[in-house]
């Protein structure tokens, strides 16, 4: 983080499945960082997780799988009985996270939509 917030100039950066700290988060946060959240964080255990997002600016949090890793639990994945994690769960995790954070799945459509707009491919 310190050599992030010594930095005059940073890219475009995501963090991957963020299971950090809210204070962590709101470091990155000042910094312009995006956030993804990610199915398996909807496990009961992750609830900590769950709490973060809450407290992240809603215009800063993205939807991702993680396929094949970090299956979500089997009660939200559209085929439960698969045991492999794949593109099929994301709308499912869109859904949910809404639920639990208060933020618009449209809001996080869009959000994950506009980060990988002009990104060089």
């Amino acid at each position: 983080l310190q050599v992030l917030e010594s930095a005059n100039r940073l890219p475009r950066i995501l963090v991957h499945s963020f299971g950090g700290s809210i204070e962590t988060g709101r470091r990155l946060a000042k910094l312009g960082v995006w956030f993804s959240f990610s199915g398996y964080f909807l496990h009961p255990r992750k609830g900590k997780v769950v709490d973060v997002f809450r407290q992240l600016p809603a215009d800063r949090i993205l939807i991702e799988t993680d396929a094949p890793d970090m299956l979500p639990p089997e009660s939200d994945r559209p085929f439960g009985d698969s045991k492999v994690n794949h593109p099929a769960n994301l709308a499912q995790i869109q859904q949910r996270l809404s639920e639990l954070v208060g933020v618009s799945p449209e809001q996080l459509i869009t959000n994950t939509r506009d980060w990988w707009r002009d990104l060089p491919c």
